[in-house]
């Protein structure tokens, strides 16, 4: 497993480091701190494991909706006429009632707010290969080729911390090549790292 070292808070940011995945499989995770926001990224657990373990992340407040497959979710007539709207290719939900009402596929983005967010300009960052929030592994990566590989994850995650900044949500989850839920109620962040872990047998 690699060395955990520090990020720019202090805090532990190691590279996804292997862990058990229900006896056979594996699951990677990794956690760190920016900010005020507390996170984690892993392999294998999905949009939906989360909001089992924690439907208070989304309950009683606004979700916009990034990406939906890799795309601008599209709201049904059905989801207008319950409150959904869309503003620069981002999906506004009414307040959310129940977690399962939130449309997900695969390569999902959100961004959770405490109050309806009035026209969203937002950047996608799931869909983006070069977007993760720990450090690249850098195995099997020649000298020059970790330098680019450090320096183009680097350049995305400013850029993702720099719109967590200025949008300030209270949660972002999406779910592409990974699993990645920040937030800043670091108890909740917590509760779902450990729900994770127990759940896919670590």
């Amino acid at each position: 497993m690699a060395a955990e070292q520090p990020d720019r808070d202090g805090r532990l940011t190691p590279p996804l480091s292997r862990m058990p995945f229900g006896g056979l499989l594996m699951v990677e995770m990794a956690r760190g701190g920016q900010g005020h926001y507390s996170w984690l990224e892993s392999v294998g657990p999905t949009l939906g494991d989360v909001l089992e373990v924690a439907p208070d992340l989304v309950v009683g407040r606004w979700v916009a909706i990034t990406s939906f497959d890799s795309g601008p979710l599209e709201p049904t007539a059905e989801e207008l006429s319950q409150g959904w709207r869309t503003e620069n290719g981002v999906a506004v939900s009414p307040r959310v009632d129940s977690p399962f009402d939130l449309p997900h596929d695969q390569f999902d983005e959100w961004y959770v707010f405490a109050d309806p967010i009035e026209k969203p300009k937002i950047t996608v960052f799931v869909n983006n290969c070069n977007f993760q929030l720990s450090r690249p592994d850098y195995a099997g990566t020649d000298r020059v080729g970790a330098a680019l590989l450090a320096a183009t994850v680097s350049e995305w995650q400013d850029l993702f911390w720099a719109q967590l900044e200025e949008l300030e949500p209270l949660a972002y989850m999406a779910q592409g090549d990974r699993l990645m839920v920040v937030g800043k109620e670091a108890e909740v962040i917590r509760r779902v790292r450990e729900a994770l872990g127990a759940n896919h047998g670590r």
